[in-house]
C-alpha cells in the first residue's frame, strides 16, 4: 500500500507542476462505460474476464496558452462479468496525464493524451473478498464543444494496460496475497457536461 501511496501522490504532484496562469480550463461529469479484458490471477491460476463497467465520470481538462493540456480523471464504475456473476463489484479510477491540443478553436477543441494512473478493484460475495490495485498507462482522445461561453459537452476515450502493484483475497478472515491481481486492457468511452472557467 505505501507503493500505491507512492504512485497517487507522484501523479497529483506532477500534474499540479504543468498549471500556469491564462490556462483554459474545464470541469465536467457524465456517463462512462469502460470495457475491459482482463487476466484475473488467483488461487485456482489465471482466468481470462471480460467486463463492463458502466458509472460516472468526472473529469478536469486544462489548455494552456501554448497548446500544452493537462488531464485529470476519475470514474467510479460497477462491472459485470459471468466470472463475477452474482457479486458486488466496485471499480475506482484515477488518472492523469498530460498531452497537446490538436485542435483549439473558439468553440471545439481536440486533445490528445498520455495517462497514467491507479485503478482499485473491490469485489464481495459472502464472506469472500477481493481486493486489487493496478498502476494503468496508456492514451487518452478528448474532445470539446462549446455551446456559450461557458457551458459545453465532452467526450473521451481512452485505453489502459493495467500493471499489478498489489492483491488480496480474504476468506472470512483468513487473507491471500500472493499471486492476486488484474492486469490486461481496459478501454474507457465517456460522455457528458463540462462547464467552461
Amino acid at each position: 500500500m505505501k507503493k500505491l501511496s507512492c504512485v497517487l501522490a507522484a501523479l497529483i504532484i506532477g500534474t499540479a507542476a504543468f498549471a500556469q496562469e491564462g490556462m483554459s480550463s474545464w470541469v465536467g461529469a457524465g456517463f462512462t462505460m469502460p470495457i475491459g479484458n482482463i487476466a484475473y490471477g488467483g488461487p485456482a491460476g489465471e482466468e481470462d474476464i471480460s467486463w463492463v463497467a458502466p458509472g460516472i465520470n468526472l473529469v478536469y481538462l486544462g489548455i494552456m496558452p501554448n497548446n500544452l493540456t493537462i488531464k485529470a480523471d476519475f470514474d467510479a464504475c460497477a462491472p459485470t462479468c459471468d466470472e463475477f456473476d452474482g457479486c458486488d463489484c466496485t471499480e475506482l479510477i484515477l488518472d492523469m496525464g498530460v498531452g497537446y491540443s490538436l485542435l483549439n478553436w473558439d468553440n471545439f477543441s481536440l486533445s490528445a493524451l498520455g495517462m497514467v494512473g491507479v485503478s482499485l478493484n473491490f469485489v464481495s460475495s459472502g464472506y469472500v473478498s477481493l481486493f486489487t490495485a493496478s498502476l494503468d498507462v496508456g492514451a487518452d482522445v478528448m474532445a470539446v464543444y462549446k455551446f456559450f461561453n461557458f457551458i459545453g459537452i465532452y467526450a473521451s476515450f481512452g485505453a489502459r494496460y493495467k500493471i499489478p502493484l498489489y492483491g488480496e483475497i480474504d476468506f472470512g478472515g483468513y487473507s491471500i496475497s500472493d499471486d492476486i491481481y488484474l492486469k490486461g486492457w481496459e478501454f474507457t468511452p465517456s460522455i457528458g457536461v463540462v462547464v467552461h472557467f
